[in-house]
């Protein structure tokens, strides 16, 4: 088979490693755009840097490679998975992606009013296939398949927990989500509950989104009284195993996190639409007051809060969930 594998945003990206190195022995053509080339030189993949090419271009190298299928992460705009299937649909040539989060399923699919849609579209269970069929999708496109990114969370045996707490950001404010609240008004709240606790032993560690410049919070950070360390380039695995708490408000790291077994708190102070996961799997509710974010930080600290046993990892760590993708690949490619 020849393939093309693409996409821009990391969260997508990281759904497609696994695929890749499961098909290696095919034909393979990686084009990659913003900040997935990271997570592709990390695990030594080639691609294509289309961030520095026109659409001509890109077309040109479609042509010249004929791919009989093309697999996609999502992300918002006109990205280069909008480009391909675009491309693909003028040119008989079947299209896949891979939706690897329970949030903003539309958006990953239009761009001004136009529908970018592939010929099959992965899923990660039924709740997220209900909701995708509650908002217009076509049901004979939506496969049940689970994420090969959570394979990699399972039976993960790093344990070195080393007293951080770790804020969990995303640029909700630049992608204009209209949640009710936004990351700075989240993160100045935590920072607030923190020094109502009096927190001293724990080394409290910023996160930023690969999309997010270094000084994002350079201000917050200037006035607080608790030290606060702002990182953006270091291994999120290794900062959620090195981490007793994550906080956050809907990001995907919280569900990983969870996965390993690790406490976290989703916090959305005047929440209009909850995109929390956990929540809306009835497994642990969204904090939506300072009151109550001082309360479960310190029963998490103290050790009276932890996960519920939820057996997460048993059903979204499952490796069928690459086999079924790669089924469909193949499925795709006669």
């Amino acid at each position: 088979m020849r393939l093309v594998f693409a996409a821009k945003d990391p969260g997508g990206c990281d759904s497609l490693i696994p695929i890749i190195n499961e098909l290696s022995d095919n034909e393979i053509l990686c084009m990659m755009s913003e900040s997935s080339k990271a997570i592709l030189k990390k695990n030594s993949i080639e691609f294509l840097d289309v961030d520095s090419m026109s659409d001509g271009e890109i077309y040109d190298n479609l042509r010249k490679f004929n791919p009989n299928v093309c697999i996609f992460g999502t992300s918002f705009g006109y990205s280069i998975d909008k480009k391909i299937i675009e491309y693909a649909s003028k040119n008989d040539i079947a299209t896949l992606s891979i939706v690897d989060y329970w949030s903003n399923y539309w958006g990953r699919f239009i761009q001004s009013n136009k529908q970018y849609l592939p010929d099959s579209i992965c899923v990660i269970d039924e709740l997220m296939k209900q909701e995708m069929l509650d908002l217009g999708f076509e049901k004979s496109i939506l496969k049940v398949t689970g994420n090969p990114r959570f394979v990699m969370y399972k039976n993960d045996p790093r344990k070195h927990d080393e007293n951080i707490i770790l804020f969990i950001s995303q640029p909700l404010r630049a992608d204009d989500l209209q949640l009710g609240y936004d990351e700075y008004q989240v993160l100045e709240d935590v920072i607030e509950a923190l020094n109502i606790i009096n927190i001293k032993k724990h080394k409290i560690v910023i996160k930023l989104h690969p999309r997010e410049k270094k000084n994002k919070y350079e201000s917050i950070v200037k006035k607080s009284s608790i030290p606060l360390v702002l990182n953006r380039d270091s291994d999120i695995e290794e900062l959620i195993q090195k981490s007793v708490l994550l906080i956050g408000m809907s990001s995907i790291v919280l569900f990983h996190a969870a996965l390993l077994g690790k406490s976290v708190i989703s916090y959305q102070p005047n929440v209009k639409k909850d995109l929390f996961i956990l929540n809306k799997m009835g497994i642990q509710k969204t904090i939506k007051s300072k009151t109550e974010l001082v309360n479960d930080i310190k029963r998490i600290i103290n050790g009276k809060r932890k996960l519920l046993n939820n057996n997460l990892a048993n059903k979204y760590c499952n490796e069928t969930s690459i086999s079924k993708v790669v089924s469909l690949v193949r499925s795709l490619a006669k």
